[in-house]
């Protein structure tokens, strides 16, 4: 083994010194790739992402008002669409800043741009999860609105052919309700024939 520089001696009650700074880096080594592994930063958003600090409204975030955002799923955000679809007046608005007609639009603008047309059902709510699903692989801030509105109306049609298949066994129900109403007064009636003899 090596010895530390310097610190040979040939006198045999002090022994050798060896280097164990070999040993220590290994050791913080495998920690390191221990740590590395359990990490998962597919999903990670930190504050070095890049943003549109500016957005559709064009206010930083010192002039927005401060607020906690709560989370929004899926089937709430399609309900609040479908309750008051305003999609096209969306899309106008947003083709209007997209002057190079590439399809892209910064997630800040489309979160500014849903909230101002859906302002008191999703003023406090956090858009970037369901945003986030159509951005750029090439540019994270950048959204593709063109698949985002297709997946909204998408949703829309499902959810209204949902409806409809519920509406058809709502009808159908009340038919069953309504022929048994039926039968049940027959039976009354013919009970207070057989009563009357």
């Amino acid at each position: 083994m090596q010895s530390f520089p310097g610190k040979e001696s040939n006198d045999p009650a002090q022994g050798k010194r060896i280097n164990i700074a070999r040993i220590f880096d290994q050791k913080y080594n495998i920690i390191l790739d221990k740590m590395y592994q359990k990490v998962d930063v597919t999903n990670f958003e930190g504050t070095d992402e890049p943003e549109d600090i500016n957005g559709y409204l064009g206010k930083t975030k010192f002039y927005r008002l401060q607020k906690k955002l709560w989370p929004i799923s899926d089937k709430e955000f399609i309900n609040i669409i479908r309750k008051n679809n305003k999609m096209d007046a969306v899309m106008r608005t947003i083709k209007e800043i997209d002057k190079d007609h590439n399809g892209y639009v910064t997630r800040t603008e489309l979160d500014d741009i849903l909230k101002m047309y859906y302002p008191p059902e999703l003023d406090e709510k956090d858009m970037n999860p369901i945003i986030k699903r159509f951005g750029s692989i090439q540019n994270k801030i950048l959204i593709d609105y063109k698949a985002f509105k297709k997946w909204v109306n998408d949703l829309i049609a499902a959810q209204g052919e949902h409806d409809e298949q519920l509406k058809l066994k709502i009808q159908k129900l009340e038919d069953k309700v309504y022929s048994m109403k039926q039968k049940e007064d027959m039976m009354n009636k013919k009970i207070k024939d057989y009563s009357d003899y």
